[in-house]
């Protein structure tokens, strides 16, 4: 099953991805507890800042445009998972932008807490793979941008998805090929 942590795992060692796979990973060290503490403080501080915006009694499938309130401002939802056959994964937060309360498709942005000063290359394919699942499984739900935000710059870092959208696409395809069938990863043929 693709989840959030197999991802990140993926892009930072294969090795590590089959290990997960396979369940030969240990418990988490101090340092995974320590970012986590982070991501949940980033997120605790996101939601705080935007809680008159923030849907919560909605999941992502049944989302819709008439659902959110027919103002100007962008709406969020906080902590949605979407699950299929094949993956489970959690967003941290989603900004659903205005539109027509007459549209079947909602426009949003992808939120991904970061604990790091600044944010990996890693970290934005994790985002953009998540966004391709997310269109693939809620065919409602359109990304074009994904948005880090992190304790550090109080800033988000809003980017394009079409700018690691083919590295993402082509990390997704070797991830879902592991996840069907666990190999050991070869690096020297």
């Amino acid at each position: 099953m693709i989840t959030n942590s197999l991802i990140a795992d993926f892009l930072a060692c294969k090795q590590l991805a089959y290990l997960s796979l396979t369940s030969q990973v240990g418990p988490p060290t101090e340092l995974d507890l320590h970012q986590q503490r982070i991501r949940n403080h980033v997120m605790k501080r996101f939601a705080t800042a935007h809680e008159s915006h923030i849907i919560t009694t909605h999941t992502l499938d049944a989302l819709r445009s008439s659902d959110l309130p027919q103002h100007c401002s962008p709406s969020y939802v906080i902590k949605q998972s979407f699950t299929s056959e094949t993956c489970h994964l959690i967003l941290d937060a989603i900004k659903i932008l205005p539109s027509p309360s007459d549209t079947s498709t909602l426009s949003c942005i992808p939120i991904k807490a970061s604990p790091h000063v600044t944010v990996s290359k890693n970290e934005l394919l994790e985002l953009c793979m998540i966004a391709i699942l997310l269109q693939k499984h809620v065919p409602h739900l359109k990304c074009s941008h994904c948005t880090t935000i992190s304790e550090w710059n109080a800033v988000a870092t809003t980017f394009s998805l079409e700018t690691h959208i083919r590295e993402a696409r082509r990390y997704l395809q070797q991830l879902t090929v592991m996840n069907a069938h666990p190999t050991p990863p070869r690096y020297y043929s």
